[in-house]
């Protein structure tokens, strides 16, 4: 039983202890990798709201060309120019601006949030790149990433196409949208489940939570910067360590796997520091065919922290289910194992032969122990019967005598005849007549 004990401890431990091992890695690992779906689903549905927008950009730009090619919209005619821009944007709130870059570096435009027109010289940057887009030829969108523009003062992403009427160049159309518009598909809650979105572009930060408090202690100086990234924060300027330490990532393959392939796909990073162990999930945003756009978001170690906690904490209920169970084993295990050491301490001092001492076996519940004990109290009777006959038989018989009669095979009391040498001794005691003559039989059989 004993034995049977120590097994059931050491592969009762060794089991649970394993299991709970598995257990909490692989939940561990579950939890991160559902993290990191949930993650990749935000980012690709992000650049998805992205692409759509520029899409719509797109399609409008070669909307516009087709009709300016075939004559049936003339960018010299300011009002119904400026008409069908307002008509183009009324129900597309992502525009910031919308207007024309003129041959001659003039640009016409239409502001949708305040129903205003606007007439200035364009940046030389944009009007050198609508002058480029001479060589593409009509019907040819193309999205220009990112930029800082004066006549709005944001940093925006913009869609140009260049005009062709009667062959000639007419202008090019452009449509901006400020990357705040950008950020938006991008959940940028810093209290949502303690994960960071972040937006990048050479190493530059276009969208975080912290971006505004830093926009608000680093005010523009100049409001015609020279560089897009004169205006937008480095990645080591935020106080964020995730991106300070970029250099640092350590790419790593999870399970499931991610469904696109390729540059284009998600891509899941970790990073260990002194705060703890931070995942970071990022994704390029596909059409950024200039300045490489990264979408992220990394979690904070206390959502890997909590799930931890957790997970010790079943793993301690687990733990001391497991000592209950033991506990209780040990019980049941000395429940059995009393009457069997009862039983075992019984028949060791029968075989040493000390009847007069032998224990009375109690019953029990279990049917087989109770028999068991009844079965070794009549056996004891027997025992005890069997010696103090022999004792008695020794009182009128010698002692040889008495152990052939109780060695015989029956009850006859007769001893098979044989011969023998004897003595015998015929005693008379003094008196003995007279003395049985005078006093009780009890008395004579007592002296």
């Amino acid at each position: 039983v004993g034995f049977l004990l120590g097994a059931f401890f050491v592969t009762s431990v060794l089991g649970v202890g394993l299991a709970l091992y598995l257990g909490l890695d692989t939940a561990y690992d579950n939890t991160r990798n559902l993290w990191i779906a949930m993650t990749q689903a935000d980012l690709e549905e992000a650049q998805t709201a992205m692409r759509r927008r520029i899409d719509r950009m797109q399609r409008r730009n070669v909307w516009v060309a087709r009709e300016v090619a075939h004559g049936d919209l003339d960018p010299d005619d300011g009002i119904i120019w400026q008409n069908t821009l307002a008509a183009l944007v009324t129900d597309e709130h992502d525009v910031t601006m919308i207007g024309l870059i003129k041959p001659d570096g003039r640009f016409t435009g239409y502001l949708p949030a305040s129903n205003t027109s606007i007439t200035d010289k364009a940046t030389p940057q944009e009007d050198i790149i609508a002058r480029s887009l001479i060589a593409n030829g009509p019907g040819q969108s193309t999205t220009l990433f990112p930029r800082w523009n004066n006549l709005i003062n944001k940093v925006v992403i913009s869609e140009m196409i260049g005009l062709f009427q009667n062959g000639q160049y007419a202008g090019s159309l452009v449509q901006y949208v400020s990357l705040g518009d950008f950020s938006r598909d991008l959940k940028t809650d810093p209290t949502e489940a303690g994960r960071t979105p972040f937006i990048l572009v050479n190493k530059h930060v276009i969208a975080h939570p912290s971006l505004p408090d830093w926009q608000q202690s680093h005010p523009l100086e100049d409001n015609d910067p020279k560089d897009v990234f004169a205006i937008l924060p480095r990645i080591d300027e935020l106080a964020d360590p995730v991106l300070e330490n970029m250099d640092q990532w350590q790419e790593f393959d999870f399970d499931p796997p991610t469904p696109h392939s390729g540059k284009n796909g998600s891509q899941a990073s970790s990073l260990e520091l002194k705060g703890g162990y931070y995942v970071i999930i990022t994704r390029q945003f596909e059409e950024s065919a200039g300045l490489p756009i990264l979408m992220g978001m990394h979690f904070d170690p206390s959502v890997f922290t909590q799930e931890w906690q957790r997970l010790k904490l079943a793993t301690l209920i687990g733990a001391s289910i497991m000592v209950l169970a033991i506990i209780l084993a040990i019980l049941i295990s000395h429940y059995f194992t009393r009457p069997l050491k009862r039983f075992s301490n019984a028949t060791r001092q029968l075989e040493n032969g000390v009847l007069d001492d032998l224990p009375v076996l109690p019953g029990s519940h279990i049917a087989e122990f109770n028999d068991a004990s009844l079965s070794f109290n009549h056996l004891a009777i027997t025992l005890r019967d069997r010696e103090r006959i022999g004792r008695i038989f020794g009182k009128f018989l010698p002692t040889a005598i008495a152990q052939q009669l109780l060695d015989s095979e029956d009850d006859t009391g007769n001893i098979q005849p044989h011969q023998c040498e004897a003595s015998i001794l015929f005693v008379d005691l003094v008196g003995f007549t007279t003395l049985s003559e005078r006093i009780a039989p009890q008395r004579i059989v007592t002296i």
